[in-house]
């Protein structure tokens, strides 16, 4: 069976999902949004906040705004479900914050998360890979209630956190790519104002997350090139080079290459299943 990959926009505001049937892919993602995923089939070992974790079929997982993974091996062909979930809409779900904390502090499943549940179900029913559901979306509750628990930062029990310098270098890319994506992000100047040597920052960030600093970049470069492609054109943002442009590529064919390595899927393709974008010369775009 070929690989098949497909990112579909939701019926509920703010929810992407993702399907990956039969994939050998290594793959290696830095999420703008909160990230759900369920494992339909496969073996294989992926790794995240520092730690590897098994992957087998009905293995959930979920990874907060900013973090990366990547997956380490593929013992058999993988297929799997995930979610993609506006950061605007998880802010939502929430009605208690820590003083001065600037971020949720608890989850109150009685609000539920209705959406975010409703999405995940959606998610769940069988098709070519069908998956045990039983316990799955209470999984998810408490693995969401771990991931914005503010006294902790954990995702889950068996991903905890690494070391809060390498939590800063990677919030310091983030930043600094938000606030000028069109220039190159220089990391020893990341390393000097974290007040460490620029050899053994690289060294310590690719361990923690099995990617280096600039590979890392290149992931948050892709990812939101994929936000901005899934919300369709804008008066602004007409055409995919444009779209190349605001997220910072230098061109479109490096575009291509860095969306086809992180995301398994070109900028057309992608924009394909949205509709109505142009492509980098204003032709229309099928689908």
């Amino acid at each position: 069976m070929n690989e098949r990959i497909a990112f579909t926009p939701l019926s509920v505001p703010g929810v992407t999902a993702l399907q990956v049937r039969s994939s050998r892919r290594l793959w290696s993602y830095v999420h703008e949004q909160l990230c759900i995923t369920v494992v339909r089939g496969g073996t294989g070992r992926w790794k995240a906040r520092g730690h590897y974790h098994d992957i087998s079929k009905s293995s959930l997982m979920v990874m907060g705004v900013g973090e990366f993974h990547a997956t380490t091996a593929v013992h058999d062909r993988a297929s799997f479900d995930a979610l993609f979930i506006s950061p605007s809409l998880v802010s939502d779900w929430f009605h208690e914050t820590l003083p001065g904390a600037g971020r949720p502090a608890m989850l109150r499943s009685s609000v539920a998360t209705r959406s975010v549940v409703q999405a995940f179900r959606s998610l769940l029913p069988a098709d070519d890979a069908p998956v045990d559901a039983s316990g799955l979306t209470e999984k998810l509750l408490r693995a969401l209630s771990g991931l914005f628990q503010a006294s902790t930062g954990k995702a889950l029990s068996c991903a905890p956190d690494c070391e809060p310098r390498m939590l800063q270098a990677r919030e310091r890319i983030i930043e600094e790519y938000r606030r000028e994506p069109n220039t190159r992000i220089d990391i020893q100047d990341v390393a000097r104002s974290l007040g460490v040597d620029y050899f053994w920052l690289v060294r310590r960030f690719s361990e923690h997350f099995h990617v280096s600093p600039y590979q890392y970049v290149k992931a948050v470069r892709a990812a939101r090139a994929r936000e901005l492609l899934l919300k369709g054109p804008s008066a602004d943002l007409p055409t995919l080079a444009a779209v190349g442009r605001r997220a910072g590529f230098y061109d479109y064919a490096h575009m291509i290459r860095d969306m086809r390595l992180h995301l398994g899927v070109s900028p057309a393709e992608l924009a394909a299943r949205v509709g109505g974008w142009r492509s980098r010369v204003g032709r229309s775009l099928p689908g």
